[in-house]
């Protein structure tokens, strides 16, 4: 009976190694990002997951099933969809890049032609508020 029962046990061990090394060579779709910061968590995720999707469905889910969802230690979920550097050229650029789709934002060229625009338009409001005051 003992040898019957490690041979289940072998057996059981060999199926759970075939299936960790057959996972190897798939990309994972979640991975942690590992950083110094307490209590705050990134995870980065790769296609075809849209960050932005599944923090909604998370969300959702919460809200459709308060009593089951296992959120229970989380306060906030940010979803990052392009990270750039920290300085204003990056900032813009990411800026552009995201937000372009949802605020029809127009492309460079046309911007530095609309900002002239505008700029001498408020000059010479300027001009004539100042007009009208004397």
């Amino acid at each position: 009976m003992d040898d019957d029962e490690n041979l289940d046990i072998e057996s059981s061990i060999r199926k759970e190694t075939a299936a960790i090394d057959g996972t190897k060579g798939k990309p994972q779709l979640f991975s942690p990002v590992r950083l110094d910061i307490e209590c705050v968590l990134f995870v980065k995720v790769r296609p075809p997951i849209d960050p932005v999707d599944f923090v909604h469905r998370i969300c959702k889910e919460v809200v459709s099933k308060p009593d089951t969802a296992g959120t229970k230690y989380i306060n906030r979920l940010t979803p990052m969809t392009l990270m750039g550097k920290a300085t204003e050229k990056g900032l813009e650029e990411v800026a552009k890049a995201v937000l372009g789709e949802h605020f029809g934002l127009i492309r460079n060229d046309e911007t530095e032609e609309v900002t002239k625009t505008q700029n001498d338009a408020d000059e010479d409001r300027l001009k004539r508020q100042a007009h009208s005051v004397s």
